[in-house]
């Protein structure tokens, strides 16, 4: 990841922060914190409003609502007293990255000559092809009456529209692998796809649901992003769904969308 990269994932965290911040001062506080006590099979609460109040004034059953607040504002305070330092942290981070020289500086300033003798020891090119050593290709399992259909690179996939992905993300530079094993509680999954993002370095696997019109499919489909939450792929992060049916198929308009917006 580059510099300039780092940096604004940095900022956006701490524009997070500041508003986060702003949100819970912005908030009335009632002086004061809650005690809760344990008796028997009972839970009681106590509204201590100082910290020279050991016990604290009991909660009635109707007042729980209070109980409630108190134990919110507690709770937000613990974040505050948590943001402000990581705040704190955050900026002492940025101040001292932005002095730091990335290797990607070092070599572009080097002069036009010098870079014509030198091999990046960073790069986006060298990061993607150990990227693409580490997911090789590995055929899945086709029935003999499959349709057969190859993209451009010489994999096999299972729909004209997983041969126009491949061949789009090709043509756009994606580093691409097609049905990477992925070994979930339940079984063993093949997504469609694992692709990357040069420039961030994020990997996210690509689900095509290509037959949403029938309803066993979908269970089937349903059941393979619950196994995939199960190991850390959730749709939103690391993953892409792109479903269609016969009505709606999917189109190269919309494969460009995604290339343009989560891929490059």
């Amino acid at each position: 990841m580059k510099k300039p990269d780092l940096l604004a994932i940095m900022s956006s965290f701490e524009n997070t922060l500041r508003e986060l911040h702003a949100k819970i001062e912005s908030k009335h506080m009632t002086p004061g914190n809650l005690r809760i006590e344990k008796r028997m099979s009972r839970i009681l609460f106590f509204h201590r409003q100082n910290g020279s109040d050991k016990r604290g004034k009991y909660i009635k059953k109707e007042n729980v609502a209070f109980a409630i607040q108190l134990a919110q504002q507690d709770y937000e305070k613990k974040v505050l007293s948590a943001v402000k330092k990581t705040e704190a942290v955050i900026k002492t981070c940025i101040k001292q990255l932005a002095q730091c020289t990335f290797p990607d500086e070092i070599y572009n300033g080097l002069s036009k000559e010098r870079r014509e003798l030198v091999t990046p020891v960073d790069s986006d090119d060298a990061f993607v092809r150990a990227w693409l050593g580490r997911h090789t290709y590995s055929p899945g399992y086709f029935d003999k009456d499959m349709p057969y259909y190859e993209t451009d690179r010489g994999d096999r996939v299972r729909s004209k529209t997983e041969q126009m992905m491949a061949n789009m993300f090709r043509a756009s530079g994606i580093a691409y692998v097609v049905e990477p094993v992925v070994k979930t509680k339940g079984k063993v999954r093949r997504p469609d796809f694992l692709v990357l993002n040069r420039r961030t370095r994020q990997e996210f696997y690509i689900e095509h649901m290509g037959m949403m019109d029938d309803p066993a499919y979908v269970a089937e489909n349903m059941q393979k992003v619950r196994e995939y939450e199960d190991v850390g792929i959730y749709q939103g992060k690391n993953l892409i769904l792109m479903f269609s049916d016969l009505k709606h198929p999917i189109d190269s308009r919309r494969v460009k969308r995604m290339i343009d917006r989560v891929l490059t």
